[in-house]
């Protein structure tokens, strides 16, 4: 190959990396205008209900809440493994930090769908109040996204395995994969525990 031909090559690749990222920022900022209108809503209709005290999920739900904050905590900890681990080696040397973000996104979206069993035998659903609904809709959707992100990281490692990944498309997920664990965490402390 020569120069000119490699050249071409490194620009090329260097525009599609920009690309990319620009295609993840205006992701993540239509899903960020996305919550904060669920957010909005959540708080306009707290403030103008006057038994919103008197909804409440139950301890073992909460306790279990703050179990699966941790869980995914921990999984962008672990995420944030894959990046330091990808610079410093090989991508190939990742595989058991992609595995352990994996676990941890499948036990956080296990254990929601525990926590949503145990709410709903309870009484707590998304048609009996306002407060369920709020809080199955945020959950899920941000469930729903988490295990759009569990997909990502499988087709990484599938890329990892045939020797293709690029250590770019790792920081692209890693983008996606903080933000749900921000996002979380506002859905955390202001529905769960507020």
């Amino acid at each position: 190959m020569d120069k000119i031909t490699a050249h071409n090559k490194i620009r090329q690749n260097e525009s599609e990396q920009m690309t990319s990222l620009i295609g993840m920022v205006i992701l993540l900022g239509s899903l960020a205008m996305f919550f904060i209108t669920i957010m909005a809503s959540y708080g306009i209709l707290r403030v103008r209900s006057s038994n919103w005290g008197m909804i409440r999920m139950g301890n073992l739900a909460v306790l279990l809440s703050w179990f699966n904050l941790i869980v995914l905590m921990g999984s962008s900890y672990v995420f944030s493994k894959i990046s330091k681990i990808a610079k410093e080696t090989t991508l190939t040397a990742s595989i058991r930090w992609v595995d352990s973000t994996i676990i941890c996104g499948v036990i956080f979206l296990g254990l929601q769908i525990f926590i949503w069993s145990i709410l709903s035998s309870n009484g707590y659903l998304m048609t009996s109040h306002q407060a369920g609904s709020i809080f199955y809709m945020a959950s899920g959707l941000h469930g729903i996204h988490l295990f759009i992100g569990i997909f990502l990281l499988l087709w990484f490692k599938q890329k990892i395995k045939k020797q293709e990944a690029q250590v770019f498309e790792i920081k692209l997920i890693g983008l996606f994969w903080h933000f749900l664990t921000i996002l979380w965490l506002i859905i955390f402390f202001s529905v769960i525990i507020f």
